[in-house]
């Protein structure tokens, strides 16, 4: 037996043993779950749908599991979520077939069913699911409701061997961490003031990196000690990115306290509060540690790096559904950028731009060294795009 075909033999037994082996009685092989899943499972579902419906047929419903949770959201709504992949894309008397089923299709603001090319979204009676995938017309069905594995951030970039690539360089002698590239994010906008967004130029004096002095207890403390250069501006506090009040120098930022303020993550920042977009960080002084003795702890033999331009290139966004798109540019206006509403964009951006390499940090994006160019798709009026930005 070939490898490849014994990797796939195992992958469809681990799955079905994950997936299905609950609803069996105790002593179920692994290879009887594969075939009970090849009896009964529609091939058109995706893993999650099929297992679904398979625990339905056999009255696997125990009170209180995930399952359990799914088909009760699922009665409350009228339905449960489905993805619909089409072979083509739909006309009208497929629609109509699908909503015959008592299905309600996704649609836009003007009424219209939404779509991305032949992928449409709709929510589905769990009786009337095998139904819809049975439609001729229907490709493949998926949910976002079933649960699924999600890997740590923090590994995701050595677990696609993005690290292997920061090493190498291209024609122009950059390394492939970004530099020189401009990336376009469609979502919903963007906190532009939030801290993994700046960076350091060190070949710039002036954001060269910076010592600190211990000026109380033992070890870093907040609204007390200060950066060596700037003693007058204020103390040292720190911006809380995990919900632990405590100080984690490999996710977490400090700043400058100007006003002394003492309380955690209160940094000042924006127009509101007298900043200026040639302010760097658009605010108090924002930096990030760096390990400078590799010791693996945050002391004050470790330097601070300051955190001086944006990687946010420009933002596109619209105020509402009616206005006229507004756009923002790094060195004229960004900081007058409206912010991101809903947080769904700053977290996909940041899974590109977060950190910087070789820094020690927890987390660092794809491409911590690009620009960034983020719309609000949620905003834009149908048609609008980056790539005409």
């Amino acid at each position: 037996m070939g490898k490849k075909f014994a990797k796939v033999i195992s992958s469809i037994w681990l799955a079905a043993v994950l997936v299905v082996q609950p609803g069996f009685p105790e002593g179920t092989s692994g290879l009887e779950a594969v075939a009970a899943v090849a009896r009964y499972a529609p091939t058109k579902l995706d893993a999650g749908l099929s297992a679904l419906l398979y625990r339905m047929r056999i009255g696997d419903i125990r009170p209180g599991t995930e399952v359990d949770s799914i088909v009760k959201e699922a009665e409350k709504l009228g339905g449960i979520a489905v993805y619909l992949r089409a072979l083509n894309k739909l006309g009208p008397e497929q629609l109509a077939a699908i909503e015959s089923l008592g299905a309600k299709l996704g649609r836009g603001r003007d009424g219209s069913v939404s779509n991305l090319g032949n992928i449409y979204s709709a929510r589905i009676s769990l009786n009337k699911l095998q139904q819809l995938a049975d439609l001729p017309f229907i490709h493949t069905l998926s949910t976002p409701e079933w649960p699924k594995p999600r890997p740590a951030l923090n590994t995701s970039v050595p677990d696609t061997r993005g690290d292997l690539l920061w090493r190498m360089k291209d024609n122009s002698s950059n390394y492939l961490t970004g530099q020189g590239v401009k990336v376009a994010n469609h979502d919903t906008g963007i906190d532009q003031f939030h801290p993994d967004f700046w960076r350091n130029n060190p070949a710039d004096p002036q954001q060269a990196p910076r010592q600190w002095t211990d000026r109380g207890a033992a070890g870093y403390n907040p609204g007390e000690d200060v950066v060596v250069g700037y003693e007058n501006e204020g103390t040292l506090n720190h911006i809380n990115t995990t919900g632990n009040q405590a100080f984690e120098w490999k996710i977490d930022f400090l700043y400058i306290d100007r006003g002394n303020q003492g309380q955690v993550g209160a940094r000042d920042f924006g127009e509101g509060s007298g900043f200026t977009e040639s302010t760097p960080s658009y605010g108090e002084k924002l930096f990030m540690v760096e390990d400078t003795n590799n010791n693996g702890v945050f002391d004050v033999n470790d330097r601070l790096i300051p955190l001086w331009t944006s990687k946010i290139y420009a933002s596109y966004y619209r105020p509402d559904w009616q206005s006229v798109p507004v756009r923002r540019y790094r060195g004229i206006d960004l900081i007058r950028a409206a912010r991101d509403p809903d947080g769904h964009g700053t977290e996909t951006t940041g899974v590109m731009a977060s950190g910087a390499v070789g820094k020690g940090r927890t987390y660092v994006g794809m491409a911590p060294d690009a620009d960034y160019i983020v719309g609000s798709w949620f905003k834009n009026a149908p048609g609008v795009d980056l790539f005409t930005f």
